[in-house]
């Protein structure tokens, strides 16, 4: 299970996103993000909340209490979410059978 500290950077990772990127979207410093990633610092319920919203994760999952991540629908019509559906379904599929 990763740590908090690893889902920062794993999640600022996959969105190709610098340390100085995410701060800028979340208004803070790059130093105190590399903070939350060296896990010298944690970040504040506040800043929590604020890189769940960035990631579109809970701030549960950010803290290991649920292993599961989410996808945030919002904006999309019913036939997109659908499609999404489908394709989470298929490659689940597809991974189990690898």
């Amino acid at each position: 299970m990763l740590t908090l500290n690893l889902k920062i950077t794993a999640l600022r990772e996959a969105r190709n996103l610098s340390q100085a990127d995410l701060a800028r979207r979340l208004n803070c410093t790059r130093s105190a993000i590399n903070n939350y990633e060296q896990a010298f610092s944690t970040p504040s319920p506040d800043m929590l909340l604020a890189l769940a919203g960035e990631f579109g994760v809970s701030v549960d999952y950010l803290l290991g209490n649920s292993q599961h991540s989410y996808i945030s629908v919002e904006g999309l019509t019913e036939s997109d979410v659908g499609i999404v559906k489908t394709l989470i379904e298929h490659l689940k599929e597809k991974n189990t059978a690898s």
